[in-house]
């Protein structure tokens, strides 16, 4: 029902003429979901408009946001956002405007809390069960896009059906980079966004920014999307510049396409730099053992690169981490990760619920979430933050070790690697790892601090690379590892994951 009543909505504003103005996020699945909306409404006959908010504006839709919006449409679109945005939708309502939300968001805890919007679509927070509940924004905005053409059609409104197969490599990128579990129906929708990578059949902007970083789009794969792709994409919100990731998708032709993929290139050059100088910052602060639920924060960091190194933490650690940065003023934001499965929305909920008077913000879902609350705040929070994540780090936990059967040296082949690479792994739905014992013929560093070695096993080598790593000087390791393709294209490569 949410749907079709969405899709009446935006086909009358078609209709009648009146301006659409998409506003996404300045995330990978934000961006990817704006770009999309904002392309298939103008596919549609939509007079449309776009607005991807920089990370200084906040998350969401705020009510300057709203503004800036009913100065250019009489109708408001949100992607990957707007669950929660009760001010932001308020002061769109005042403004006159018609607002639709599309997120996949938890809404607030108290329905009173609620936004009060026209017509939304989100399966959070669905009346009635979705088929496919665990969708991206950019999948969300994908299923309303095409609720939107069933809707013209029947009516006769348009000229041409188009094809909105051609938006599945944003849904590719989007899902992967906003970590959604990889059930039935994101893994079909991935893969078959990932197939039109690989045949070229994609936006400019994408191939572009796999020119820019030396990636072969033939071969494009999920860990490709996640540490190639999505970063880049990302690069450009965490230090303030989204617009430019948004004109990257946006253009038309390869040569305006690879001077807006060069810039990303730059800007994820320099989050890496942050990120890596920060990482080791953030490590060294956790004390050891680790408490169960780690909190770290500075100041200086780059609010941008927080939930990085936050993800790092937990691979470092295997706990849940937040990371905070200075926000201005008294204000500190933090960014967090979850691990194993371990639901982090449901454990601020928790410390919300033991202490209600305790004054901080939080939302997100179970693997990562956003937390607003003042510096002095910090110490208290880091203790109930441990408590809520009591048991995590209890004897074993973060020692259990799940791998897949592992393959004989001589079964490591290019074709395995290649039909790996071919399918569309992510959370819940992990990369095969294998567990293996390997002669370390050599060690050297590479440009971003990774590890380049050459490992043996029975006879047989394999390149293989590590990522974040110092060379270990020893002379054999038992890892756990992936299998992938090597650089050239020509042989199997194992990324190493830890060592035993």
């Amino acid at each position: 029902p949410e749907l079709p009543a969405l899709a009446r909505a935006l086909a009358d504003a078609i209709g009648k003429k009146e301006p659409v103005c998409v506003v996404g996020d300045y995330d990978a699945d934000g961006v990817t979901a704006a770009a999309l909306a904002f392309s298939a409404l103008k596919k549609m006959g939509a007079q449309a408009s776009w607005i991807v908010p920089e990370r200084p504006d906040g998350y969401g839709l705020s009510p300057e946001i709203s503004e800036r919006a009913a100065q250019q449409a009489r109708v408001l679109l949100t992607v990957d956002n707007g669950a929660s945005a009760v001010a932001g939708i308020a002061r769109a309502r005042e403004l006159g405007m018609t607002v639709c939300v599309t997120d996949h968001h938890l809404p607030p805890e108290h329905p009173a809390e609620s936004p009060s919007f026209h017509f939304g679509a989100n399966p959070k927070s669905s009346p009635q069960p979705w088929p496919a509940p665990n969708l991206a924004g950019v999948g969300v905005a994908f299923y309303a896009m095409a609720a939107l053409r069933a809707e013209l059609a029947e009516r006769g409104q348009l000229t041409e059906i188009p094809n909105l197969a051609e938006f599945l490599d944003l849904v590719a990128v989007g899902s992967i980079a906003d970590c959604v579990p990889m059930d039935a129906v994101n893994r079909s929708l991935t893969a078959q966004g990932m197939a039109r990578i690989r045949a070229g059949k994609c936006r400019p902007g994408l191939r572009a920014i796999l020119q820019a970083a030396g990636k072969n789009r033939e071969r494009i794969n999920s860990r490709d999307i996640s540490h190639v792709l999505a970063p880049r994409v990302n690069a450009a919100g965490r230090l303030n510049d989204a617009q430019s990731a948004m004109r990257c998708l946006l253009c038309e032709n390869d040569g305006e396409a690879q001077a807006a993929a060069n810039h990303l290139e730059n800007l994820n050059a320099e989050r890496v730099r942050l990120l890596r100088q920060a990482s080791e910052e953030a490590i060294a602060r956790v004390g050891r053992p680790p408490p169960d639920g780690i909190v770290v924060s500075d100041a200086v960091w780059h609010p941008g690169v927080i939930g990085i190194i936050a993800a790092r933490l937990g691979e470092v650690f295997a706990r849940p981490a937040i990371v905070f940065a200075d926000e201005g003023g008294e204000a500190m934001k933090g960014s967090g990760r979850s691990v194993g499965g371990f639901n982090l929305h449901q454990a601020l909920s928790q410390i919300r619920e033991r202490r209600p008077d305790f004054p901080f913000e939080f939302g997100g879902h179970a693997s990562a979430v956003g937390v607003k609350l003042k510096a002095a705040a910090l110490p208290e929070f880091a203790a109930l933050f441990a408590g809520a994540c009591a048991g995590i780090g209890g004897a074993g936990a973060g020692e259990e070790l799940e791998v897949d059967e592992s393959p004989a040296p001589a079964e490591i082949t290019r074709k395995a690697a290649s039909q790996i690479g071919m399918v569309a792994w992510g959370n819940s739905f992990p990369h095969p790892k294998f567990l293996g014992e390997f002669a370390i013929i050599s060690e050297r560093v590479l440009r971003g601090g990774h590890l380049q070695m050459t490992l043996e096993a029975d006879g047989f080598r394999f390149p293989a690379v590590r990522f974040f790593a110092e060379p270990s000087g020893a002379r054999r390791m038992t890892a756990v590892y992936e299998v992938g393709m090597n650089l050239a294209g020509t042989g199997a490569q194992l990324v190493v994951e830890r060592t035993l």
